[in-house]
């Protein structure tokens, strides 16, 4: 088993999906 490699993509996308997020608030934040 690659523990190593499926925990790099784990937080790859965590980090992705937190990116989307702070995009999501700010965009948000802009429009008002």
């Amino acid at each position: 088993r690659k523990i190593t490699q499926d925990s790099k993509l784990g937080q790859e996308i965590g980090v992705g999906l937190w990116r989307l997020m702070i995009i999501f608030c700010f965009r948000q934040k802009s429009l008002n």
